[in-house]
C-alpha cells in the first residue's frame, strides 16, 4: 500500500472531503489531491499535522507503506 492510498483511506473512513481535511490541517485541497495521487511528497511538518489530526501513531501511519524508504530519505536528508 502506498502512503497516498493510506491517506485516502484514513480520510474516507472519517467521512470527510479533501477540502475539509485540508482546512482542518491548514493546507490546500490541491496538496491533499497530490498526496493521495502520489504526485507530491509530504514534509515532516505535514506528517506531524496528519498525525495530530487522525491521532494515529506515526509508525502506524507509515507501517506497510511500500514507498516508506523514499519518504524517510526525503525527511532525513
Amino acid at each position: 500500500m502506498t502512503l497516498g492510498t493510506k491517506l485516502r483511506n484514513l480520510r474516507t473512513d472519517k467521512g470527510i472531503s479533501m477540502e475539509e481535511f485540508g482546512t482542518q490541517i491548514d493546507i490546500s485541497k490541491t496538496a491533499v489531491v497530490k498526496w493521495e495521487a502520489e504526485k507530491a511528497k509530504l514534509s515532516l511538518d505535514n506528517i506531524i499535522k496528519i498525525y495530530n489530526f487522525y491521532r494515529i501513531d506515526i509508525y502506524e501511519l507509515l507501517e506497510n507503506v511500500s514507498n516508506v524508504v523514499s519518504i524517510c530519505h526525503r525527511v532525513v536528508v
